[in-house]
């Protein structure tokens, strides 16, 4: 790694260093009277009010002063906080404060010989204690964390507080990382300074809902070049890379760290006219909001954006800070972001796509700049490959930037080639990719495959099948679907692991799985014609299983999902029946399904009541999109087909979840 230049002001940074230092240790220690709050019967605690951090309990006010030294701490040190401990003691000795005070002084040293005399002489006021890294019982009736020498030992001491919150979809280092950020919000002013009990609970089941839909961040983070911020003013931000290129990672990483609320939505796929609607629906059942209003509720004939907007107005009277995650944006027309952003002007986006011919019409309408995913560096490129188990130097690395772009998904995925088949040998490794990369097929592309041809058969089975879902799906669904290949429990459990941890496949925090979209066209191309029958199999399976999962697991993902693959499988009554119902227009994925049911009317194999039905669905749909003029044809050969058939055409119902 490069060194950085010399500091010019060595003094300064050392007087910088000590006052970060003394203020991450202070929000460390509030940290941990956070965490143990239930614990301590503490109602509220308050941040650098009249000290550093104050504890607000049934019958006493503990006020605490939180030093760090070098050296053993001394009289001199805390003086002034002796004295100021004198006028707070007046205060509730007069009546003017409620509750009875007690102060203690939190030192990450011992005190120095003197001070130590002194505390156990009877002049040492007996409602202020000393505590310091090992020394309990000073301030055994104070019920207050433990104290630690230094920083690490102060966040290792924090985690293991942590990790007795019976939320356990979020990391205790994680939980301890969001809260340092709440302990320094609360002491540049908000709420006054103080955090309820009420309030933290709260927060911490927050943390979890609103994790529970990211995709799960990666183990190890690595920053690409010139990453975008994770922190801007920017209420509207558009980040573009292609696939792989770790804009996923780069947003779960923000919903870990962030002291935001947040909420993330893929639209990849979805159609259009279904996500407004479905993310007011997200957001409704994430943040508790309202979804009646004037009479109006999901049953209703609201729109998506009147949903949204009244959304808005709910967000404003809370004055909640939130931020939503619109994945796979690039598929969206500009108009419908744009009407999405403005009936929602008091939350923040982070817009996530891949590039995209009307990318520059966003930036133009929106009044925003894309930032852009430039990949790993070679320092993160060496790492990656050094994790794997092989020696990188920096002419390697820069190579291997050359095949990959630096995309984390492909730098990881040659690591582990290079360590698994080619025994470790990146020049081997590289030489290999570059004699196979051709006109037609990308150095990336030749990457997938190899990784894929390398699987195990139970592997590529999994993944094969979860091509087929454009949604994630539960591991109950994967178990099920996996059972038509005969393939036991125990395989496909070891299967979705090896995907996942080969990053072919990534594992939301609530347990579902989706194949990874750059592996999905590997998987269908690498079928032979005996597994595309399989496959074929499959998809009247998955068909099923969506189905049944409609009533309780239901979304405009998996309902479109759902529609694509009746008409794949030929399930032409279902999709006719489907095609009339006025939800199917809000959510359904119109654009397969008409040029399915057009061909089911014209086929001589199908019945005629299902013929008839086919052009009855398309009269409907063409009344309703006010295309009379075409419809007079179709009248006309729903009438010879009635008349061929020699008998009255009666509409079978058929069966259609609701949503």
């Amino acid at each position: 790694m490069e060194p950085l230049d010399p500091v010019l002001d060595s003094e300064q940074l050392v007087r910088i260093e000590a006052t970060h230092r003394g203020f991450t240790y202070q929000n460390l220690y509030g940290v941990a009277c956070l965490l143990t709050m239930n614990a301590t019967g503490t109602i509220s605690v308050i941040f650098e009010h009249d000290e550093d951090v104050e504890l607000l309990r049934a019958d006493t006010h503990i006020y605490l002063q939180i030093k760090t030294r070098q050296n053993s701490l001394v009289l001199s040190d805390i003086s002034s906080t002796l004295d100021r401990f004198a006028q707070i003691r007046n205060e509730h000795t007069l009546g003017n404060r409620k509750r009875n005070a007690e102060f203690a002084i939190i030192s990450n040293v011992k005190p120095g010989p003197e001070l130590h005399r002194m505390l156990a002489t009877e002049s040492w006021p007996s409602d202020v204690a000393i505590l310091w890294p090992g020394v309990y019982d000073d301030g055994a009736h104070l019920s207050l964390p433990p104290v630690s020498a230094d920083l690490d030992t102060a966040y290792s001491s924090c985690v293991k507080l942590a990790n007795n919150i019976p939320f356990r979809s979020l990391s205790p280092a994680t939980l301890v990382l969001k809260l340092a950020g709440l302990a320094q919000r609360f002491s540049a002013g908000h709420n006054n300074h103080r955090a309820n009990l009420d309030d933290v609970k709260g927060y911490l089941e927050q943390l979890v809902v609103q994790l529970q839909d990211f995709p799960s961040a990666p183990k190890i983070y690595m920053p690409q070049r010139g990453e975008p911020e994770m922190a801007t003013l920017e209420r509207i931000r558009l980040l573009v890379g292609p696939s792989g290129s770790g804009k996923t990672s780069w947003a779960s990483q923000i919903a870990r760290l962030s002291t935001r609320e947040s909420t993330y939505l893929s639209v990849g796929e979805m159609p259009e006219s279904a996500v407004s609607s479905t993310l007011a629906r997200e957001l409704a059942a994430r943040f508790e909001f309202e979804l009646e209003f004037r009479g109006i509720g999901l049953a209703s004939t609201a729109t998506g954006i009147e949903l949204l907007k009244f959304i808005d107005k709910q967000v404003a009277r809370s004055r909640r800070d939130i931020t939503i995650v619109l994945d796979d944006t690039h598929q969206l027309q500009t108009g419908t972001v744009r009407s999405i952003i403005e009936a929602l002007s008091g939350v923040n986006f982070i817009l996530l796509a891949q590039p995209w011919t009307g990318m520059s019409e966003l930036e133009v309408r929106l009044n925003i700049k894309a930032e852009m995913f430039r990949g790993w560096s070679l320092d993160s490129i060496a790492a990656a490959f050094a994790r794997a188990g092989c020696a990188i130097n920096a002419g390697h690395a820069a190579r291997v930037i050359e095949i990959t772009g630096g995309a984390p998904l492909y730098v990881l995925n040659g690591a582990q080639l290079t360590a698994e088949a080619y025994h470790g040998d990146v020049d081997e490794f590289i030489s290999a990719i570059e004699s196979r990369r051709n006109i037609t097929k990308s150095a990336q592309e030749v990457i997938l495959s190899e990784v894929f041809e390398k699987l195990s058969p139970a592997s590529k089975t999994v993944a094969a099948l979860l091509s087929l879902a454009s949604v994630p799906l539960f591991a109950d669904e994967i178990h099920e679907l996996t059972a038509i290949e005969s393939q036991s429990a125990d395989l496909t459990a070891s299967a979705i692991r090896d995907l996942t941890s080969r990053g072919l496949a990534s594992a939301s925090i609530d347990g579902s799985v989706k194949l990874h979209d750059a592996y999905r066209i590997v998987a269908v191309d690498s079928q032979s014609a005996d597994s595309s029958r399989k496959l074929q199999d499959a998809r009247v399976k998955l068909a099923d299983i969506i189905e049944k999962s409609l009533p309780s697991r239901g979304n405009a993902g998996r309902f479109s999902l759902w529609i694509k693959l009746l008409s794949q499988t030929g399930r032409i009554e279902n999709l006719i029946n489907i095609a009339v119902q006025e939800f199917f227009h809000e959510a359904g994925d119109q654009r397969g399904v008409w040029s399915a049911i057009e061909a089911a009317a014209e086929q001589d194999d199908l019945t005629p009541e299902v013929r008839f039905w086919a052009f009855d669905a398309m009269v409907k749909w063409l009344h309703r999109d006010g295309r009379y003029d075409a419809i007079p044809p179709l009248v006309h050969r729903m009438s010879e087909i009635a008349e061929a058939s020699g008998s009255s055409i009666e509409h079978n119902a058929f069966s259609v979840p609701t949503q």
